[in-house]
């Protein structure tokens, strides 16, 4: 189960279908647990939901963002473009995609489908809006802030190494990965700072 999102009685996840070697987009009555497939496809990231709407990126068509409606119906592209990361915030849709895969940069869209503006001219990977700030994944897997404004640069909070991070009112928690070869990855511990990006005092590793 992955991409989990909630929605009244309904939970809304992918699952991968190993036989069909396609991920089926599922949703589960919490009540009676009975669960049922909204739709099969090669692969589905990003799965956002937004008033009556499921938003994902579709692998089988060239990575771009489609949406369809809560029971599995009104199948359509939103943004028929290379697409790597999306959030959604007030009905907009923050998207990191790009003609070509290597020249990626990040737009706001407003949801029925027209553009609002450019954020950044680079990707921002799990963004997260908070406050008067964007927080994000960017240039070398580090954490960055910048204002909801885009009045000034960046700001770097973590230089590198962040593998996922989260934000509450008791500050940002984060974890790190290490590289133990050239290919392999090791997580390295979970982390809290403020939100100005200071450590805290109670600061450690919960890595046993």
């Amino acid at each position: 189960m992955e991409e989990l999102n909630l929605v009244g009685d309904w939970l809304y996840y992918t699952e991968q279908d190993f036989i069909e070697d396609k991920a089926a987009l599922k949703r589960m009555n919490l009540e009676n647990e009975k669960s049922e497939t909204l739709y099969m496809m090669g692969g589905a990231t990003q799965l956002h939901i937004y008033d009556n709407w499921i938003c994902f990126i579709n692998a089988e068509d060239e990575s771009s963002l489609y949406k369809m409606d809560l029971n599995g119906n009104e199948v359509q592209s939103v943004h028929a473009e290379f697409t790597t990361d999306l959030a959604v915030y007030n009905n907009q849709l923050i998207i990191s995609s790009s003609e070509e895969e290597g020249d990626l940069k990040t737009i706001i869209r407003d949801t029925p489908g027209n553009y609002h503006s450019t954020i950044m001219n680079e990707e921002m990977r799990d963004l997260v809006k908070w406050a008067d700030y964007y927080y994000y994944i960017g240039e070398n897997e580090g954490l960055y802030r910048i204002k909801t404004t885009l009045e000034s640069e960046p700001e770097v909070l973590v230089e590198h190494n962040i593998s996922n991070f989260t934000i509450t009112k008791q500050g940002i928690f984060y974890s790190l990965y290490r590289r133990s070869s050239m290919y392999l990855e090791e997580d390295n511990g979970v982390y809290q700072m403020d939100l100005e990006g200071k450590e805290s005092l109670s600061t450690k590793s919960m890595t046993q």
